[in-house]
């Protein structure tokens, strides 16, 4: 994107200057502006690239921390299975015994 921007800037500068005066395109004035906007072009490639990578790392971490939510959520879950288990195990205990007794 940022290249087919730079080259539309580019030939518009050359049209521009081939029929205002200010040169050809082997011009100083030309080959400076050109130069500018290659510049501007690279420093917005920079800026976008660095856009992209934070993204992606804020990206990474919010995917690391869905997943870790998700871990949380089953271990809870474990441990509420867990507790459960242990309670009829409990329960079933005392039920012998008074079987026991009873009996």
């Amino acid at each position: 994107m940022v290249d087919s921007q730079v080259k539309d800037a580019i030939e518009q500068l050359k049209q521009t200057a081939a029929s205002s005066g200010m040169g050809g395109n082997d011009s100083a004035l030309v080959q400076q502006k050109v130069q500018q906007i290659m510049q501007q072009a690279t420093t917005q490639k920079q800026t976008l690239y660095a856009q992209a990578m934070q993204q992606n790392v804020t990206n990474a971490v919010s995917e690391l921390s869905g997943g870790n939510a998700t871990l949380a959520s089953i271990a809870n879950m474990q441990l509420a299975q867990s507790d459960q288990a242990k309670s009829a195990a409990g329960q079933m205990a005392e039920m012998a015994l008074l079987l026991n007794k009873g009996g």
